[in-house]
């Protein structure tokens, strides 16, 4: 069979002197070009400490140059969507699917660990409402904008028969790819037990890296920082219910890739640093030898040793 082959990136996906998502657009780029099955993006998307965002407006362009004061689901929409939905109109042919993870660093998001997966706010008087922004005429008042990400150059065809195109899960996260389990979370786990851990031995990545893995946790650290916001009515839902194949722990410490007790955990931190473009993961998956399958017989539960047979490597953008 054909290798696995997924992007992985991590927010910010734009610099800190605008809302143009430059970097996202270079990475696009990159997916159409390389075509993987599968990009993971983790938040932040629109970064709660974006020089724009903390004076509390944002705005966008018209075609005439004037500004337009926006929400910031609206930036998420009209910038990052509209992306997405550019790509797929560009290539009708590309068949790589999105997972998308929300950070705590979303300024329209649900501020609390773990977090639910992104979704659109159309409640009481927001519903129906649009945005008088040219070129978008019909995006909805608390609308994401994903909706026109799925129908972006298949209208013709049924609804019904469409893959999906962009799936939101939730921060933390676990989903599988094939065989291969995934693991995911973007509330920077490694920082956070950097600043509690005072042994010596191993690697330091490495040893930080092994507390999740070992206490089965995306985020080990009790009590958190504030920063976190860790619910604890939820704990249980940052409990790894498997230990993932692949763990991608998005840190903004220096990018690494270690193997951890038979987990693949990779750091490829940020996607833009300030006001320049910085680092993305591609991973490629070997499928299971042919003669492996069948000497194991029906029935039969292996190991998956995706240490052995994965391929990892960070890259500038």
């Amino acid at each position: 069979g054909k290798p696995l082959s997924v992007i992985a990136a991590a927010g910010p996906f734009t610099t800190n002197q605008n809302f143009d998502f430059e970097p996202m657009s270079d990475l696009l780029h990159v997916v159409s070009r390389l075509r993987p099955d599968v990009v993971i993006l983790a938040g932040p998307f629109v970064p709660s400490e974006h020089p724009q965002a903390r004076e509390g407006v944002v705005h966008l362009t018209d075609e005439e140059g004037q500004n337009l004061t926006v929400t910031f689901e609206n930036i998420f929409s009209e910038k990052f969507s509209k992306l997405l939905e550019d790509t797929y109109l560009d290539h009708p042919d590309l068949h790589t699917q999105f997972v998308l993870v929300p950070s705590l660093d979303d300024a329209f998001h649900d501020n609390v660990f773990p977090q639910p997966p992104f979704s659109d706010r159309k409640a009481g008087g927001d519903e129906g409402g649009t945005m008088d922004i040219p070129g978008a005429e019909g995006i909805q008042v608390g609308s994401l904008g994903l909706n026109y990400v799925e129908s972006a150059g298949r209208e013709s065809t049924p609804s019904s028969t469409w893959p999906k195109r962009v799936h939101c899960v939730s921060n933390p996260a676990t989903f599988k790819i094939n065989e291969v389990v995934f693991g995911v979370t973007s509330v920077d786990p490694i920082f956070s037990l950097t600043t509690q851990d005072c042994s010596a031995g191993i690697n330091r990545m490495q040893r930080m890296a092994q507390h999740l893995v070992q206490q089965q946790s995306y985020y080990p650290v009790f009590p958190a920082p504030n920063k976190a916001n860790l619910d604890l009515r939820h704990l249980s839902k940052t409990t790894m219910p498997v230990t993932p194949d692949v763990l991608l722990v998005p840190s903004k410490l220096a990018p690494f890739v270690k193997d951890v007790l038979g987990s693949v955990v990779i750091n490829p931190q940020q996607l833009s640093r300030g006001s320049t473009g910085g680092t993305f993961a591609t991973i490629d998956v070997q499928p299971v030898k042919r003669e492996e399958l069948e000497n194991a017989g029906e029935g039969v539960m292996m190991e998956h040793k995706v240490t052995e047979r994965a391929k990892v490597a960070v890259m500038k953008i």
